[in-house]
């Protein structure tokens, strides 16, 4: 059993451990976590000796007795040098997966031609965004029970051979199930990345840090350089090479990782034996989350493409989903070791910083799929070429985002940028509804200037706000629950945007078709002919259509663009108002003091190899 010695020994630790905080809001926020441990470790005494809770109170006293025993430790404060290589090791990681993302969305319509996957092609991101998101949550609890510098090494080498496995696939099945694997390291790699920056720099500094290294969208100077090229090399290798090769450049990026992170994080070694450390694993609830995922993608996936959204088999993908939520939810409460601490949810500033990274995610990753498609479907553009215009968005993302770190660690203000930033990307979104056949380079550049500045504004913050306003003892889940959360809000951007961009040009289509056909007299064979022909664009048939006059099949095509600019108008329109709700929930957010001291300090004595 813990004994009440434990808990007196917790609270005499705490105070000493955070001796930095000196101003009174800092002092009451101290105050405030001393109080949430004292009455965490009650409810753990009440629990029993269980191996998961009793073993990480002991594990916490160990930590800080070490800590205490050093003066120079007790302001956690690294040696800067080593947190700046540790920072620059952990953005070339990050660049393996900063290439793949924007690379792959360029290749998708080649990979699908190539092979035969014209019917589940968009399996190649929605694959990979569902095995990313659906264990996104893990990884914060398993790095505090394995250590975050093994769990790291094992993600980047599970991507690298992901990779490979993604560039030797002969069917559509084998590469979605490869993109698949990769997802699930992909999660892995830039949530532990977020994680071990949270603790190796403090929060002070960490806007000026995260000018080097965020995950998730290229606001750093790594990250955002491989991002400006990502689309425009996956458009010179599709048009030019094999879009194998867009995997195959992973590889050496991934074994240099590799090496990096051995040579130089030198962060703390996991305690207990591995029997104890696979004791606290919450098995149970990785599954729960995982599952009500999944039937919420199902849902979405299927809704007015496969089955009408009032069929019998969206509804019930939905309730099961909510039932299965439900019982995620019941069981982390009693949870001994919970994959997501239900403690964090208290914070109202934590749950207004989960809205606003669902906003974020589902406006970014929309924006990121379908502008590309305005540019090929509407403008008709080679997918080269498609690849240097979506240049523009991330171009002004990276310089907003290292403004806006820098200026978060020289005056500590930073409620105000996720406030101006989803004002500015409603209205940017607002834009990209006006697009069409006819508009001119500077409303296609203007708006992509909008949504870079304002996600810029938006993507460092939001990961700082979901750190800050976490338990330090939490700051692994906190971190990874509001990555899972951006990640969700992705997921269900692009099954919406997809859902309203296929229903609308398939209805004008369909509509479209019949008045061509009786205008130029067209038989049913024909309008079969051009639908084939629509069709090849994704697969290896070709199709003759020298039977259709010209003047008709310019027609036919002039009302598949149109279907595909009402889609898009339509899609964009329904964001905005998901946009709104991230401005409201930005205005109330409450201003939490950044303190100077960080989580854990370098060591490489006592790191783990």
């Amino acid at each position: 059993m813990i004994t009440p010695d434990f808990a007196e020994q917790e609270k005499s630790h705490q105070p000493e451990a955070e001796a930095d905080f000196s101003s009174p809001e800092e002092t009451e926020t101290q105050q405030a976590t001393e109080n949430d441990l004292e009455t965490e470790t009650s409810a753990e005494m009440e629990m029993g000796d269980g191996i998961g809770s009793s073993e990480r109170l002991v594990l916490k006293l160990v930590d800080q007795e070490e800590s205490n025993g050093d003066d120079s430790k007790k302001t956690l404060k690294s040696n800067p040098r080593a947190v700046a290589i540790a920072v620059a090791s952990l953005s070339i990681g990050l660049m393996v997966s900063a290439l793949d993302g924007t690379i792959v969305a360029t290749m998708i319509p080649t990979i699908a031609r190539d092979l035969d996957g014209t019917d589940s092609y968009q399996w190649i991101g929605t694959g990979y965004l569902l095995s990313f998101t659906a264990l996104t949550p893990v990884w914060g609890k398993l790095s505090d029970i394995f250590g975050r510098k093994h769990l790291l090494l094992i993600m980047m080498l599970l991507f690298t051979v992901a990779s490979a496995l993604c560039a030797l696939p002969t069917s559509m099945g084998m590469l979605i199930g490869s993109r698949v694997i990769q997802g699930v390291a992909g999660g892995g790699l830039q949530s532990l990345s977020s994680v071990i920056m949270g603790e190796i720099v403090s929060p002070l500094e960490r806007g000026k840090y995260n000018g080097i290294l965020v995950t998730r969208w290229p606001v750093g100077v790594t990250t955002g350089v491989c991002s400006i090229m990502g689309p425009f090399v996956g458009g010179v290798i599709t048009d030019h090479l094999s879009w194998r090769w867009g995997f195959w450049i992973n590889i050496p990026d991934g074994l240099l990782a590799l090496v990096a992170y051995i040579l130089t994080l030198h962060l703390p070694r996991p305690h207990g034996t591995l029997r104890a450390q696979l004791a606290c694993v919450d098995i149970l609830g990785i599954l729960l989350s995982s599952a009500s995922i999944l039937l919420v993608l199902l849902a979405f996936t299927w809704g007015g493409v496969t089955y009408p959204w009032a069929s019998g088999q969206i509804f019930g993908a939905l309730a099961a989903a909510a039932c299965v939520f439900g019982s995620f939810v019941a069981w982390e409460m009693r949870a001994r070791e919970p994959v997501v601490p239900l403690a964090l949810f208290k914070n109202w500033n934590y749950v207004l910083t989960m809205v606003i990274a669902f906003v974020l995610g589902w406006s970014s990753i929309a924006l990121t799929f379908f502008v590309p498609s305005y540019f090929q479907n509407v403008i008709g553009l080679s997918a080269t070429d498609s690849g240097a215009l979506t240049i523009t968005i991330t171009a002004f993302v990276m310089p907003t985002g290292i403004t806006v770190g820098i200026i978060t660690s020289k005056k500590g203000t930073y409620v105000i940028f996720p406030q101006v930033g989803f004002a500015l990307v409603t209205i940017g979104i607002g834009l990209c509804a006006l697009l069409d056949e006819n508009s001119g380079k500077w409303l296609q550049v203007l708006l992509q200037a909008i949504c870079g500045v304002a996600f810029g504004m938006i993507i460092g913050t939001v990961q700082l706000m979901a750190q800050i306003n976490a338990p330090d003892d939490l700051i692994g889940p906190g971190t990874t629950v509001a990555a899972f959360v951006r990640s969700l809000g992705g997921v269900m951007g692009i099954a919406g945007f997809a859902t309203i961009l296929g229903n609308v040009l398939a209805d004008r289509s369909a509509s479209g078709f019949a008045q061509v056909a009786v205008d130029y007299k067209l038989s049913s064979n024909q309008l079969g002919l051009f639908s084939a022909s629509q069709a090849a664009k994704l697969s290896k048939t070709q199709v003759d259509l020298s039977t259709i006059p010209p003047e008709a099949l310019s027609a036919l095509r002039a009302v598949v663009q149109r279907g595909y600019i009402s889609g898009l108008h339509y899609a964009f329109i329904s964001a905005i108002p998901v946009c709104v709700v991230g401005f409201l929930s930005a205005l109330l957010l409450k201003h939490v003091p950044l303190r100077n001291t960080a989580n854990v300090q370098l060591d490489k004595k006592k790191s783990h190899h």
